[in-house]
């Protein structure tokens, strides 16, 4: 789950804040685990399809400030940091496809 356009962000930069205002809603449902972003959004890891079904239908408009809660976009952005500047983009390309991750963009 992703919480976005939260109101006061810097309510919910740590793990135990997100945490908690998610169980003042939902006490029943199990977390996984929570983050912060950079920009402001928090993202919310739980245990089941069903869970976050219940998640989007039963949080209150309340929850974070009136944010919005939404499940991620199937897009995926990854970073892949110190890989040398002698492995072509193509092969790093050629890796990523073989373990089946989707349509691929690789830029430097």
């Amino acid at each position: 789950m992703l919480v976005d356009d939260i109101r006061d962000p810097a309510r919910f930069t740590r793990s135990d804040k997100i945490l908690s205002e998610f169980n003042k809603f939902l006490p029943d449902v199990q977390v996984k685990y929570t983050y912060s972003f950079a920009r402001g959004g928090v993202a919310i890891h739980l245990n089941s399809i069903q869970d976050e079904e219940k998640v989007l239908k039963s949080l209150p408009k309340e929850a974070f400030g009136g944010a919005r809660v939404h499940k991620p976009k199937n897009d995926v952005t990854m970073l892949v940091k110190n890989v040398s500047t002698y492995i072509s983009t193509e092969r790093v390309k050629r890796i990523l496809q073989d373990k089946q991750i989707g349509d691929i963009i690789v830029q430097r």
